[in-house]
């Protein structure tokens, strides 16, 4: 999986689908991975609700929602319009966030302002103190410039196994034999099959809202049948809006309440 995520940041980069904040210097190694699992901070979830930099102090007045993951040693999340991710190290309580890639959606100007300042402030991060349902991130001073509140993660997250999608005129099931899979991590990566390549990409969510993609995926061929399939099976997850879950089954819908994608929660062994 490492590999193929690793390819696919490249080529949101050369796609300038991504952007990155430069200026930050993080070293990648096993040593440094193992770091960020000793942090205590892999598994994490944060929901933003204090900025103490950037010309803001004090709550966001914006309700969109920003938010902080730690999976592994990748960090990720929503900046309030945008998903971004990057790679960190940690210890105790030092900690070092970039280089950061953010998606590059359209967002208003409370947006813009919140998002601007969040990712700047999460750059300069040096330090971390956690305890008590907080997290706190500081800078070099030791000041603190961002605060979190423990957040439980989304019901969305984990790996789906589709039994119905859009064909762009009604709902069908996958061709017999094929496979559509789709997976959300904390971070605010999707991945999965399309039935002949993996696919890979940003999402969003919310308590009803979520949206998905650009989507990338590899380029091999497998049959007209399924080759349609796996296109439209894509285009109805980069269209869907809501979503909702009953009894392990996740409904994607689109902005009239269609049915795009249905799928069940794979079973874990």
């Amino acid at each position: 999986m490492a590999p193929r995520r690793s390819i696919l940041r490249a080529m949101l980069v050369a796609g300038t689908l991504l952007t990155a904040l430069s200026g930050i210097s993080v070293a990648q190694s096993p040593a440094a991975s193992l770091g960020a699992l000793r942090s205590g901070l892999d598994g994490t979830n944060w929901a933003l609700y204090r900025i103490t930099a950037g010309g803001i102090s004090g709550p966001p007045t914006s309700a969109l929602g920003a938010t902080l993951a730690f999976v592994g040693d990748g960090v990720g999340g929503s900046a309030g319009c945008n998903q971004f991710s990057a790679p960190y190290t940690a210890d105790a309580s030092q900690l070092t966030v970039g280089p950061i890639l953010a998606t590059r959606s359209a967002c208003d100007d409370n947006g813009t302002a919140l998002e601007t300042s969040y990712l700047t402030a999460l750059s300069t991060v040096t330090g971390y103190a956690a305890g008590g349902g907080t997290l706190t991130l500081t800078d070099a001073t030791g000041a603190g410039v961002l605060t979190f509140g423990a957040a439980p993660m989304p019901a969305v997250e984990g790996t789906w196994v589709v039994t119905g999608y859009s064909d762009g005129t009604a709902t069908v099931t996958p061709t017999a034999g094929s496979s559509l899979t789709f997976a959300f991590s904390p971070d605010g990566r999707t991945d999965g099959h399309g039935g002949c390549n993996s696919f890979a990409g940003p999402y969003g969510v919310s308590e009803e809202q979520i949206s998905i993609g650009p989507l990338m995926s590899t380029m091999q061929t497998c049959g007209d049948a399924i080759d349609t399939q796996e296109q439209q099976y894509l285009d109805a997850l980069q269209q869907a809006v809501t979503w909702t879950i009953a009894s392990d089954t996740l409904e994607l819908h689109d902005y009239n309440g269609a049915l795009l994608v249905r799928a069940d929660r794979a079973i874990s062994h």
